[in-house]
């Protein structure tokens, strides 16, 4: 956990700056804790990061829409996974 504005320590946009992995920041349309709007910006911090959302779901896409959130997930993997086409 990222302890916020100590000396010495990483601004959370600094830490998200530092990730050097694809990373994909999926959620819910409808999602009352992780939303939208942050992930949004979350994955515009990180370097190369993708962001999408499941139009119809809240926190737990992957229970409620699971074969929706195929499409996203399978789609970030063939753009940054390492079988990605060359």
């Amino acid at each position: 956990m990222l302890r916020l504005n100590e000396p010495g320590r990483l601004t959370s946009t600094e830490a998200l700056r530092e990730i050097a992995c694809a990373s994909l920041f999926l959620v819910g349309a409808d999602d009352p804790i992780a939303l939208p709007g942050v992930a949004r910006e979350l994955a515009a911090a990180v370097p190369g990061g993708e962001f999408a959302v499941m139009e119809r779901a809240g926190h737990s896409a992957y229970f409620e829409c699971p074969d929706e959130i195929q499409r996203p997930v399978t789609g970030f993997i063939r753009r940054r996974g390492p079988f990605r086409d060359a």
